[in-house]
């Protein structure tokens, strides 16, 4: 599964997501460890475990068979804001 996919995975059930994803390739350069960073107001009062969960629900068919392993950072848009972290305009983390 390419990033983009899971991107629009992510995207399509929160529909205010910033989602940032870069992947770790296997020995056969398949695209199979993903490292996931959502924005998203979704989780605004939910705990940390609770937020991946979400995150882990969407994703719940493609780690069947199609991603091997994934490290989750979720962040309401304030909090991210709080810690610098945003967005530029091609939807790429950047840490400001």
């Amino acid at each position: 599964m390419q990033p983009e996919e899971v991107k629009t995975l992510i995207k399509g059930s929160l529909s205010d997501a910033n989602v940032d994803i870069f992947t770790s390739d296997d020995n056969m350069n398949r695209h199979t460890h993903y490292h996931i960073t959502v924005i998203s107001d979704a989780f605004e009062g939910k705990k940390l475990l609770d937020q991946h969960r979400i995150i882990m629900d969407i994703l719940n068919e493609a780690l069947k068979v199609q991603i091997h392993a994934v490290k989750i950072k979720t962040y309401t848009h304030t909090r991210a804001k709080e810690q610098g972290i945003n967005f530029d305009q091609n939807e790429r983390l950047r840490n400001d």
